[in-house]
């Protein structure tokens, strides 16, 4: 149906000319400050997985990409982080069908190392530092940290957090953010 002549849209994107309607500027993906290591990581992802990487013939199954989430026996045990895991590992065959996923792999292009660490923040907040709300119980600590830099193999990226939660929240951040996966919130 056409609209009336001199009827404004009600649409949240740019009109003709680049004139938009939203109050604010966009943030891009190119704003946050670890992106360029994981558009490597996504080149290295989409490259890698196409028919010669699967083994199909004209390939050799020696050039597949390879993916490798390691993490302690203590994230491994916790079942917030253990169903990140098994999430993560999941999306990630279906993502990329033609890859070698392994939580075991000594070696791989793409290593994804998950740590543990709670020396820097306390892995419980405590209610009485917190914002004026009612506690019944610690809530576990939230924040996490990426890092990723090129190894000869690949690219390595380290996911420390000071709980299990935290790395949970990691895992679904790196797989919503980075890779493009959507979740229904």
């Amino acid at each position: 149906m056409a609209r009336p002549v001199g009827a404004r849209s009600t649409s949240p994107l740019p009109r003709a000319g680049g004139q938009g309607t939203a109050p604010h500027a966009p943030m891009t993906f190119f704003s946050r400050p670890f992106t360029v290591p994981f558009l490597l990581l996504l080149a290295l992802l989409t490259t890698a997985t196409g028919p010669a990487a699967a083994g199909t013939p004209g390939g050799t199954t020696r050039n597949r990409l390879t993916i490798a989430l390691r993490a302690p026996a203590a994230l491994r045990s916790h079942s917030v982080s253990r169903t990140a895991m098994d999430d993560a590992v999941t999306l990630l065959r279906r993502g990329f069908p033609h890859a070698v996923i392994s939580r075991t792999a000594r070696t791989a292009q793409v290593s994804i190392n998950l740590v543990l660490d709670d020396r820097t923040v306390s892995s419980r907040v405590r209610p009485d530092t917190c914002p004026p709300a009612p506690f019944l119980f610690p809530y576990p600590a939230q924040q996490y940290s990426w890092h990723a830099h090129p190894t000869p193999r690949g690219t390595e990226l380290t996911l420390t957090a000071p709980s299990p939660e935290a790395i949970s929240f990691g895992l679904y951040g790196l797989l919503q953010e980075k890779l493009g996966y959507a979740f229904i919130h």
